[in-house]
């Protein structure tokens, strides 16, 4: 089941990438990368797990895994 939290990304941001396979290549493992996605309205990224490809604007890395199934919707 997934579950969307509507606030600010709880974790602290270690890495950034503006791909997936570049942050695989910096030797992090899929549960520590989160996809960040544009939102369908202005200043609104959602952060979730690394599958998502489609209006991802970039991926980051945590220290914190995530579920699969938890999605942090925020607004700017």
């Amino acid at each position: 089941m997934t579950t969307t939290i509507q606030t600010d990304f709880p974790y602290d941001i270690i890495y950034r990438s503006d791909t997936y396979e570049l942050a695989k290549q910096a030797g992090f493992n899929d549960e520590n990368i989160w996809s960040v996605v544009e939102g369908d309205e202005d200043n609104v990224f959602t952060y979730g797990p690394p599958h998502h490809f489609v209006n991802v604007i970039y991926w980051v890395v945590t220290e914190e895994a995530h579920d699969h199934n938890t999605y942090f919707e925020e607004s700017e």
